[in-house]
């Protein structure tokens, strides 16, 4: 007999997904990875048996593949060129990768860091974004991605509303449209909130931010007017492998923008889909949510209230027999609109 849990074995590819309408069967994916370990527990004499399986994203895969150097440098690369010859040397396929055209440039360089180091210094360089997405495939993103993707400039989702909001526009929300993914509808993707975590800190403000790429001046910015109302509030990275100091002197100067001012930032939000489970066009912002996804939240005690729109920036999953929440990391969307 060959039980059905001794088929997930370490090193096996595996997809945990989402199927909203038993009666079509369509499956959508949740996460995208690797077995890495699995555990059995025996009890009742061995009659009974609970195997805990451990599974992790790519990212692992990438961290672990660590080449020898290249025996001639790379030449002077764009962000995205970068990537690509990193994934090359894993002989990652092309049909796996979702990279995104660069605005920055990069140091010639021997490769001689693991897939995922060389990745994550392109991502720096460029100011963007570098990970594993739910369908496993390698995501780069461009530097202004918050600012111009459609998912991430049109609100894909309402959380914590018990009114229909009032589009900015003048009208009201469309309910009735799905257009290229882009949810509108109010009815089809909202949820009550089971927690919110808020909270505001001088810790958070920049006021002066030093960038230098390796082997090259210091760039620095700064903003006069958070330094008189914070004091000084100073950040410094020296790493950064760019090829020119005017791209550097653009990521200092956008970090300030994003983080000279004090707000009240929304950091985490639960919701659940126990609440009404039968309502999976209302649950879709169960399990199509994304990372970078804008959202709009309200938060709403028993005498005030006030509205924020946010940025997904990490999603957590905990689904048992009895129920399903999601608790969303998110930060700020105002972050980077004025940078």
């Amino acid at each position: 007999v060959v039980y059905f849990y001794q088929r997930f074995q370490p090193g096996r590819k595996i997809r945990v997904v989402a199927i909203p309408d038993a009666t079509s069967g369509e499956k959508f994916p949740l996460f995208t990875g690797q077995i890495d370990s699995t555990y059995d527990h025996h009890e009742d004499g061995a009659h009974q048996l609970t195997t805990t399986i451990q599974c992790s994203d790519f990212m692992a895969r990438w961290a672990a593949h660590n080449p020898m150097m290249l025996l001639t440098p790379t030449g002077v690369q764009s962000t995205d060129e970068r990537v690509h010859a990193a994934l090359d040397r894993m002989g990652w396929p092309m049909a796996e990768r979702l990279i995104a055209a660069g605005a920055h440039t990069m140091q010639t360089s021997f490769l001689a860091q693991t897939t995922l180091e060389e990745c994550g210094r392109a991502a720096d360089a460029e100011g963007s974004a570098f990970y594993c997405d739910r369908t496993g495939k390698a995501v780069f993103k461009h530097r202004d991605w918050l600012t111009s993707d459609d998912r991430s400039i049109n609100i894909q989702g309402f959380l914590g509303y018990s009114e229909l909001p009032v589009d900015p526009s003048g009208g009201i929300w469309d309910t009735s449209e799905w257009d290229e993914g882009i949810w509108q509808g109010f009815d089809t993707n909202t949820a009550h909130l089971l927690g919110i975590d808020v909270g505001e800190e001088a810790a958070r403000v920049v006021n002066q931010a030093s960038f230098a790429r390796v082997g090259s001046e210091m760039q620095t910015a700064e903003d006069l007017t958070s330094i008189d109302a914070h004091g000084p509030r100073s950040y410094q990275r020296t790493d950064l492998e760019n090829n020119l100091d005017a791209e550097v002197a653009f990521l200092a100067a956008r970090h300030v923008a994003a983080f000279k001012d004090s707000r009240r930032r929304v950091d985490a939000a639960t919701i659940t889909a126990v609440e009404d489970p039968n309502n999976e066009d209302r649950n879709r912002i169960m399990w199509d949510t994304r990372f970078g996804d804008r959202l709009a939240l309200q938060v709403a005690t028993p005498r005030w209230s006030y509205e924020k729109e946010v940025h997904v920036m990490a999603l957590a999953h905990h689904i048992t027999a009895d129920d399903w929440t999601v608790t969303f990391q998110l930060d700020d969307a105002q972050t980077y609109e004025g940078s």
